[in-house]
């Protein structure tokens, strides 16, 4: 949306949820945990910003080694 301004209102504490104008933000990826996992992790980091290395550590930290950074693009 050019021009306009969209509200959004994210709940962390008890159940997780964003709402926009009001409205539960659903379908597309928002079902998908880990892109849940990633949304909550970035509003928590300082400036909403993390390296992809830190990403990686934290969506998947048994396997951080051996994930080839080309699947984190």
């Amino acid at each position: 949306m050019i021009g306009g301004s969209i509200s959004l209102m994210v709940t962390t504490l008890g159940r997780f949820s964003i709402l926009r104008h009001q409205d539960p933000l659903s379908g597309g990826n928002w079902n998908r945990r880990r892109v849940c996992e990633l949304f909550k992790l970035l509003l928590s980091a300082e400036q909403h910003r993390l390296h992809r290395e830190q990403v990686q550590e934290f969506l998947w930290p048994s396997s951080f080694l051996l994930i080839s950074p080309s699947h984190c693009r």
